[in-house]
């Protein structure tokens, strides 16, 4: 599983569109508690892949719009 804590008042032009295309995603489908299977992630992102999920996840947490941490096995994602 994946948590995302989502900061207030994102400036998403300091990202590239495919950050924003998956920051927009998140935000839209993932409240307080929900989830996500990160296979559902990737179909809606285009991906085959984690590896460029997980690189999206760690420049948004740079740029500090999110902070994300992998926390079980589970292939979840939760806000």
């Amino acid at each position: 599983m994946i948590t995302i804590r989502f900061y207030p008042d994102p400036d998403l032009e300091v990202c590239t569109s495919h950050q924003r295309r998956t920051y927009q995603f998140l935000r839209e489908r993932l409240g307080p508690g929900q989830r996500l299977k990160v296979k559902q992630v990737l179909e809606a992102l285009g991906l085959t892949s984690t590896a460029p999920l997980v690189s999206r996840l760690n420049h948004l947490q740079e740029k500090g719009l999110i902070t994300w941490v992998k926390v079980t096995k589970t292939r979840e994602v939760t806000a």
